[in-house]
């Protein structure tokens, strides 16, 4: 859908009962509370003083208030304000019973007078306010971040069935009923389709390298190294175990371009993580290395993903990146380059007493984003400098969220029958 670059309407009158007076925005038809704002090519609606084109200001009717409801699109954020036509003057809106818009409010060193109706533009309040233009102000936010979505995914989703990715695609891999489940368009899941291949391990634990998803299972005595599309199953390997793990086990695994690597849960608990690790370039049989590190198991976290708790460990270009259980569990942050010898970045992260509620199992390519166990995310680009959200508590206790990934620019989560997404553009 296509829109046309909004113009300033000079011609209409001055009563503005008759519309929303949208500038350079529009009011969705079948909710009233919603607006999108679309390019504008009215250099003289300068909302801020920055002198950028492109802005919006409209009226939100309120039947609640006695007075309109002002309110300034600048960039992805609305600004609320209430005018009183009595005082002249503008008001912070911080009556926490007045719909907001999804990107929320701040405070701003401006206000917009818009007390003459013959200046069609309005007239920009700049800091400091004169003694007759007072401004109430109203604290940053929280904001809504995530959206819960419409429909349900194709199965529940539990921590051995979480929403993962697949050939460029969201996706649902059962094992149990051997079934594959795709979304290419964030919204709309198609069919299913069989699983391709003889091997039908789980992939919870699974490694997403953009295209597939490559895990370690052990199957008898061997460790078997698998890549699963939506085409087909590739048996890449085996390599007998010298200790006996349950059948079927599925491992936390990480590919790089020189090694399979795969985290031992079984050994050592309450001592260092300890690593299973394979030559895969060149091409080379599967050779399992057993691997003791330097991280303490006690500084990493822990989530609930494949049954055998997923450790938060994460890769951010060629770095690993041990992350914290958060509150009194443990703030320190440690890096690798080898998954073996680590590094302490920070023994405090700064995030106070969240903690982790969910990682992603992927390839971060320009910043790690963690699920905090408020709804909010946090993120970083060097494990050592942090920062969080402030969403309003959306997920809460509608559902456990068993996955975060990224598809397109915006993040995803699910759990049980329900799924949310958090745009981008409001990732910190």
């Amino acid at each position: 859908m296509r829109f046309n670059l909004a113009n300033l309407n000079d011609a209409r009158d001055a009563d503005r009962e008759q519309d929303s007076w949208g500038v350079n925005c529009f009011l969705e038809k079948d909710n009233e509370l919603r607006t999108l704002k679309r390019p504008g090519l009215i250099s003289t609606i300068d909302v801020v003083g920055s002198g950028t084109v492109g802005q919006g200001l409209f009226i939100w009717p309120d039947s609640t208030k006695t007075n309109p409801q002002v309110v300034v699109i600048f960039d992805d954020v609305m600004l609320i304000h209430e005018f009183d036509a009595e005082l002249e003057k503008l008001i912070w809106n911080s009556d926490p019973e007045v719909p907001i818009a999804p990107e929320g409010f701040i405070t701003t060193e401006f206000g917009w007078d818009i007390g003459d109706p013959s200046t069609p533009s309005g007239v920009v309040v700049e800091s400091p306010y004169p003694v007759t233009f007072p401004l109430e102000p109203i604290p940053v936010g929280p904001f809504p971040g995530w959206e819960i979505l419409a429909g349900s995914l194709p199965n529940s989703v539990t921590e051995y069935l979480p929403l993962t990715l697949l050939g460029g695609s969201l996706a649902q891999c059962n094992a149990g009923t051997q079934d594959i489940y795709r979304c290419s368009d964030g919204i709309t899941w198609d069919g299913g389709i069989t699983w391709p291949g003889p091997y039908y391990e789980s992939v919870a634990l699974a490694w997403y390298d953009g295209t597939y998803l490559k895990s370690v299972s052990s199957i008898e005595r061997d460790g078997i190294f698998l890549r699963l599309s939506a085409a087909s199953q590739t048996f890449l390997g085996n390599d007998f175990l010298s200790v006996l793990y349950p059948e079927n086990a599925q491992f936390q695994t990480f590919v790089d371009s020189n090694y399979v690597y795969w985290i031992d849960n079984y050994r050592n608990p309450g001592g260092n993580i300890e690593i299973m690790r394979s030559p895969v370039s060149p091409p080379a049989a599967v050779a399992w290395s057993q691997i003791g590190t330097n991280l303490p198991e006690s500084d990493v976290g822990t989530v609930g993903r494949g049954g055998y708790h997923l450790k938060t460990i994460v890769v951010l270009g060629s770095t690993f990146y041990s992350i914290p259980p958060g509150g009194v569990a443990g703030k320190k942050v440690y890096s690798s380059t080898d998954l073996i010898t680590w590094t302490l970045l920070t023994s405090d992260w700064g995030l106070g007493t969240s903690t982790v509620r969910q990682i992603a199992q992927q390839a971060y390519t320009d910043k790690i984003v963690i699920l905090l166990n408020d709804d909010n995310v946090a993120t970083t680009t060097d494990g050592i400098t942090w920062t969080k959200s402030d969403y309003i508590t959306v997920i809460g206790s509608t559902f456990t969220p068993y996955s975060l990934v990224k598809f397109g620019s915006d993040w995803y989560t699910a759990g049980g029958s329900k799924w949310a997404k958090l745009l981008g553009s409001r990732v910190p």
